[in-house]
């Protein structure tokens, strides 16, 4: 199977691509560097920015890709600028919707989405109107619903719980809340 990773240097684009590659598949890795996976350097990779890609430059890497998964945008380490339900609309949604609608175009069979825990906490207590308070949460809600209605038959969206870890050289925002003040604590 053909496969086509956008995101495959980063946390879970990297063992995605090795495990795909490790189980016989050709793994297509994508990302703005255009560096391998290290984990998997005899892979294939491209560098390609998702949100200036123009449609034909789509065309060509998805044609003759069975599937394609979806990892790219805003992660832990940016700091989103406002308003941010408009920053996440342009660096999550529209790419994302552009990738569908190539896959679509390419007749992909099947487009997956790494997606937030996030939206699932809001389809689970709509009462709590999630999306509504947090432009984050209501930019996946729209890239899933976009990505579906643009791409191939199959868009999944996996809801991915948070994942503690870091890609080796970046240091993850979080350290500084988390990590930083339990070694400052004093043991004993």
């Amino acid at each position: 199977m053909r496969v086509i990773i956008l995101g495959s240097t980063g946390f879970l684009g990297r063992s995605i691509v090795t495990h795909l590659a490790a189980a016989g598949h050709e793994v297509v890795g994508v990302s703005r560097s255009g560096r391998p996976s290290p984990e998997a350097p005899n892979t294939s990779a491209v560098a390609l920015d998702l949100t200036s890609a123009a449609p034909r430059d789509l065309d060509d890497l998805l044609d003759g890709a069975d599937a394609v998964i979806h990892g790219l945008g805003p992660d832990d380490r940016e700091r989103v600028p406002a308003p941010a339900l408009d920053y996440f609309r342009r660096m999550q949604v529209a790419p994302t919707v552009a990738v569908a609608a190539a896959a679509r175009r390419a007749r992909v069979g099947t487009m997956v989405i790494l997606g937030s825990y996030f939206s699932h906490f809001d389809r689970l207590r709509p009462e709590l109107n999630l999306a509504g308070a947090h432009p984050y949460i209501q930019a996946r809600r729209e890239q899933t619903a976009e990505a579906r209605a643009a791409g191939p038959e199959v868009v999944t969206t996996l809801e991915i719980p948070f994942v503690f870890g870091a890609v080796p050289g970046v240091v993850p925002m979080w350290k500084s809340y988390l990590v930083d003040p339990l070694r400052r604590m004093p043991v004993g």
